[in-house]
């Protein structure tokens, strides 16, 4: 995963762009380029507090508008293993491939899972920070 970093100051030069799925915002923050996927709502000159990541820009995955005290941030994603796949793996070892193939593609989501939801929960923890 990527260094997470704190960026903060007034927005400036805002600028939505739809894409396929959502959304890009695109904007400065003190005078640096920065954009989100995150459905936040920002007017220029708003005091913001930012955690985010080098991406080319400043890709930011959490955002804290301190104008408004209004907090954007992705879900946290759910890091139970499906049980019906479980079942449904186990059913089928007699097929040998399938069966264990299955129950890989279950652990192998379920290990990426854990990773994005530490990955979250940092930023949070960041933005919440000072």
């Amino acid at each position: 995963m990527q260094q997470l970093s704190v960026l903060s100051g007034p927005v400036s030069e805002v600028k939505e762009k739809p894409v396929v799925g959502g959304e890009i915002i695109r904007f400065r923050i003190a005078n640096r380029p920065v954009y989100t996927d995150l459905p936040a709502n920002l007017a220029n000159d708003d005091a913001v507090k930012a955690v985010g990541y080098e991406r080319g820009e400043f890709f930011i995955v959490a955002l804290r508008n301190q104008s408004t005290q209004t907090v954007y941030e992705p879900p946290v994603p759910s890091t139970s293993v499906g049980l019906f796949g479980i079942i449904v793996g186990i059913c089928l070892i007699p097929l040998w491939g399938v069966g264990f193939f299955i129950l890989w593609l279950i652990w192998q989501n379920h290990g990426g899972l854990v990773k994005k939801k530490a990955f979250i929960l940092e930023a949070k923890r960041l933005l919440e920070a000072a």
